[in-house]
């Protein structure tokens, strides 16, 4: 997320990272060098090929154990915007796409397989969104 550190978190325990926009790569960060990342309202935004790209770059920057806690908007458990979802599910690809990408539960899982993880848990089955908790194992 793209947001100014808030006064809160201002903690010598906690390091802040602000990227260039669409550095999926994550290229400032240390191998391995992050316990926990926390990503929500990211990835709707992002085509499926950058989506894969970011998970790859936030399992290589975690460290052995870590653990990311990431959102992915669900679309078809939206019920406002299922009508929608179904015109957008061939463009996860197309970077010229303005809105939102579509996204659903299996979709999510594919990338975050790719990415290599492992483990996907689900936190919250009956939100609008799939809430994950990835492991870095």
């Amino acid at each position: 997320d793209v947001i100014e550190q808030p006064p809160q978190l201002i903690l010598p325990n906690i390091e802040w990272h602000v990227l260039e926009d669409r550095d999926y790569y994550l290229t400032q960060i240390r191998n391995e060098s992050i316990d926990f990342v926390f990503c929500f309202g990211v990835f709707c935004y992002l085509t499926l090929d950058a989506n894969v790209e970011y998970l790859k770059s936030i399992y290589r920057v975690l460290k052995p154990e870590g653990c990311a806690l990431v959102m992915f908007a669900n679309w078809p458990q939206h019920g406002l915007t299922l009508p929608n979802a179904k015109q957008f599910a061939n463009k996860r690809h197309d970077s010229t796409q303005v809105n939102w990408y579509y996204n659903d539960i299996d979709l999510a899982k594919s990338a975050v397989a790719t990415a290599g993880f492992k483990s996907f848990e689900n936190i919250l089955p009956n939100f609008r969104d799939t809430l994950a908790v990835l492991r870095k194992d």
